[in-house]
């Protein structure tokens, strides 16, 4: 019998701590962040997701996770929301059918897909 796999998600800003799992079957899971290629200049982080109106770093988020059935999918859409903010990305995820998301804000504040609701477990 196939059991569903649990999935870490890193901690944006400890990276020595897993802030949630996710329990996943069939599904693909992609995230995108500011905190693994990044550095730090006059207090402002510099990261390697832009946001092609000004082609600065984007600044609403600190990580997005995206479940869809299509990897290639997850990860654009994981990039997409990051750059569109956690309210606008959230409000996308929402309206697209069999796509689910975890988004922590720029302050560190976590939003869910309802639908995460029973697969998905903060670690303190």
């Amino acid at each position: 019998m196939d059991q569903p796999w649990s999935i870490g998600i890193q901690h944006p800003r400890d990276p020595e701590k897993i802030m949630a799992r996710i329990s996943v079957s069939d599904t693909a899971v992609a995230t995108s962040g500011d905190y693994e290629k990044f550095f730090i200049h006059q207090g402002k982080r510099y990261h390697h997701i832009l946001n092609p109106r000004n082609g600065f770093p984007a600044e609403k988020c600190q990580s997005v996770t995206v479940l869809h059935n299509e990897g290639a999918t997850a990860d654009a859409l994981a990039t997409a929301i990051f750059v569109l903010g956690s309210e606008i990305g959230y409000a996308l995820c929402q309206r697209l059918e069999g796509v689910e998301c975890l988004i922590v804000d720029k302050h560190g504040k976590s939003t869910f897909s309802l639908n995460l609701k029973d697969r998905i477990s903060f670690i303190p």
